[in-house]
């Protein structure tokens, strides 16, 4: 069936005009509601979707939302106005298709909000701005929790401006895209990551570092022009490292996204987003772990049995686990590791239990996974004198942590990571590439889900001992 937009035949619906062939006397709500998108438009707020005959044009679309008190006064005001204007008798699926149309344009669009620290968080209506030039929008298919975003909501250094529209881990399908996108199309699926890379600066360039100068880490909360794209009851909503993953849609420059393999399980590419990667890449790029060295992880979280996993995979042969939840045990050897400790079963340090594992000398690396201030010294006293080097990756709370200057001054190397020295459109689509061909059991690390709206139960499980990961669907 064709219709006519100005003087062209559109086949599938129309904006305005006759259908051919009928010559019915339509109503302008009817041709807007049917009418078919070929590119996604970013003049408005919310996107229009495919015709509700075609749902699976757009499948990433067609996962239904919480409807707003504005959706029922929609729909009270198209019936008559459609039983009025239409003739056919097919009226009833006129009405059907007016329907979805309004409930797509007066439905909010729901995200996870901490308006300020330490008030913890509220499921919010929101609104979430078209993208501009050289931007995104992503309709997000799930997301997870890190303890960056714990920390976020308890107070850190690293965030400042509130509210905040909060999560940074994730995967999601564009949904449209800015005049100068070229790199990433509507439909496909992409991860977002806080770190960009343009291939062109000195950081880019040199190789010894993963923090591009171009498009780096932003801690402002804001997009590369100093505005936001999110906004809640009047308020500017700051994007939690320029991601903010916990909404059902969000606005990402396309610097900041890395485009996946379609097949590739949503709640895998969630955790690599930045957790598991972060870890992973600490000891394959960072440290650059050497064959038959000897490993100590602190913190069995998703970094630490990420890091566990990237040191078997560089050939470690003794990986020595720190965590003080036993049930972590399992989860370790299933990524490689060789050797458990938890301190709180003696009344050693952990540095001390460190040691008596690795003939009294200490480790080669050591990966401290976790934030704990104490911990900082612990992991580099658990190095070797003289060659031993430790990645710090945990964030924590505390601006200033307690620091033996003995521990370094004796020729160990201490050295910070930021998403594990990835780069991420370089390395990123690596680890993509090994967690679709299953090299490493990420299954291991999905133990708990949430809907986004159950974000509140998703801290309470966070406190089980058997949890690793959450993953909200969203």
């Amino acid at each position: 069936m064709g219709y006519r937009r100005r003087g062209k035949d559109i086949t599938g619906g129309v904006w305005f005009g006759e259908e051919k062939g009928e010559g019915e006397g339509l109503s302008p709500l009817f041709f807007i509601a049917v009418a078919p998108r070929r590119r996604r438009s970013c003049s408005s707020s919310f996107a229009v979707s495919a015709p509700p005959c075609h749902p699976r044009r757009r499948p990433h679309l067609a996962t239904p939302r919480p409807r707003s008190a504005h959706s029922h006064l929609a729909l009270a005001l198209v019936w008559p106005a459609l039983l009025c204007s239409s003739s056919s008798k097919r009226w009833w699926w006129w009405l059907w298709s007016c329907a979805k149309f309004a409930t797509r344009i007066f439905r909010g669009i729901f995200a996870v909000v901490c308006w300020k620290v330490g008030e913890g968080v509220k499921i919010e209506e929101i609104q979430v701005d078209p993208p501009k030039s050289t931007e995104v929008r992503l309709k997000m298919l799930c997301s997870s929790i890190c303890h960056t975003d714990i920390t976020s909501i308890q107070g850190t250094p690293l965030f400042k401006f509130y509210p905040l529209a909060l999560g940074h881990e994730g995967i999601g399908v564009v949904e449209s895209v800015g005049d100068e996108v070229k790199s990433v199309k509507e439909g496909d699926m992409v991860i977002p990551v806080f770190v960009g890379e343009c291939k062109e600066c000195e950081n880019c360039i040199s190789e010894k570092s993963n923090l591009c100068m171009t498009y780096p880490v932003r801690l402002t909360g804001l997009m590369l022009d100093n505005t936001s794209r999110m906004s809640c009851r009047g308020h500017r909503l700051y994007h939690t490292l320029s991601c903010a993953t916990w909404s059902e849609y969000t606005v990402i420059d396309v610097n900041y996204l890395v485009k996946v393999d379609p097949s590739i399980n949503p709640a895998h590419g969630s955790f690599i987003s930045c957790g598991f990667s972060s870890g992973y890449g600490a000891a394959w790029k960072e440290a650059k772990v050497e064959s038959g060295s000897s490993v100590a992880v602190f913190g069995l979280g998703a970094v630490g049995l990420g890091v566990i996993s990237a040191a078997k995979m560089m050939g470690a042969t003794k990986i020595i686990g720190i965590d003080k939840n036993d049930m972590k045990r399992e989860k370790g050897e299933a990524f490689g590791m060789t050797h458990f400790i938890n301190p709180s079963n003696s009344g050693k340090s952990s540095s001390a239990l460190v040691k008596e594992l690795s003939g009294g000398m200490g480790v080669d690396y050591s990966f401290e996974c976790t934030g704990v201030g104490p911990l900082l010294t612990e992991s580099l006293e658990a190095t070797k004198m003289g060659t031993g080097k430790a990645i710090t990756l945990g964030s924590g709370t505390e601006p200033y942590v307690p620091f033996d200057p003995f521990s370094i001054l004796f020729g160990r190397i201490l050295k910070g990571s930021i998403f594990g020295g990835l780069k991420s459109t370089s390395d990123l689509p690596i680890i993509a590439n090994k967690c679709i061909k299953q090299e490493f059991p990420l299954q291991e690390l999905f133990t708990h889900e949430v809907k986004l709206t159950d974000i509140e139960q998703a801290f309470e499980l966070l406190k089980q001992p058997n949890c690793v990961k959450v993953v909200i669907q969203i």
